[in-house]
């Protein structure tokens, strides 16, 4: 059976439902990777505890807090989950190569500035920022986007307005609707926008914040006559883009085309 020397594991929440079933088909999966592991190690992050997975009695675990060699220094990167992803990182980079390593890995990581579709800074426009966070197709992890950009801003999450939707992956998007109780907009896409749009105003969201848009071209449209200096448009779907879009990568990059046009109009 695999068996490899260092295993990371930074979170189990419901994903992949459509595909797999039921959200137990899907922690199984995710369990297999520990399945057979001897003394090796496991680096757990904080979404994540050692009583959440079988098997792992034969194995270290690191966690569920963040381990002592976490980054020290200022990150480019904003938001306290990609600080977490970060020390999970350098935790398997140390234990792959030895602690010996982990001030010039920290200098590194420090010095990060992301990916592509991956809470990209794009461009900014009399005071307004966007963000591309394409890669988002998970309902925590357009939360997580929406507590790092807000913590960027003087507004806060009130600052924030995010585009969300997409294909229906049947996981449950209540943490998504109820994100329009806080933010400055709600602007919904795809397949799922109407029940996050629906879901969002029957939890109390102000209806004049939320926003049925259908395609991504309408809610941009949308936001941009709404955001205010200081605050933030931001792409973070919590949902995967095949419902309109060939790919995550494809649906960024329409979102980024859009945003540096709308820049160059000024």
């Amino acid at each position: 059976w695999f068996s490899p020397e260092v295993a990371l594991v930074t979170n189990i929440s419901a994903n992949h439902c459509d595909w797999h079933g039921n959200f137990e088909h899907y922690a199984a999966s995710k369990q297999a990777l520990l399945r057979g592991l001897s003394p090796s190690v496991v680096m757990i992050c904080a979404d994540v505890t050692v009583s959440d997975w079988k098997n792992v009695s034969k194995a270290r675990a690191i966690g569920p807090n963040l381990p002592e060699f976490a980054p020290r220094v200022p990150m480019a990167l904003p938001g306290e989950h990609n600080r977490q992803n970060a020390a999970a990182a350098l935790g398997v980079c140390v234990a792959a190569l030895g602690e010996s390593h982990g001030q010039r890995l920290t200098e590194a990581i420090g010095s990060f500035g992301g990916l592509s579709h991956r809470l990209e800074f794009v461009c900014e426009r009399d005071g307004v920022r966007f963000y591309n966070d394409s890669k988002s197709t998970t309902p925590e992890s357009a939360l997580r986007a929406v507590e790092a950009v807000a913590s960027v801003l003087s507004g806060g999450a009130r600052g924030v307005h995010l585009i969300a939707g997409g294909y229906d992956k049947k996981v449950s998007l209540e943490l998504v609707a109820r994100l329009g109780l806080e933010l400055g907009g709600l602007y919904t896409i795809g397949k799922t926008g109407p029940a996050i749009a629906a879901a969002a105003k029957a939890a109390g969201a102000d209806a004049l914040r939320v926003y049925e848009c259908g395609t991504l071209e309408e809610a941009f449209a949308n936001a941009t006559e709404r955001a205010e200096r200081g605050g933030a448009i931001l792409l973070s779907p919590a949902c995967a883009s095949w419902d309109q879009f060939t790919n995550f990568e494809a649906r960024g990059e329409a979102f980024v085309a859009m945003a540096r046009a709308w820049r160059a109009e000024a």
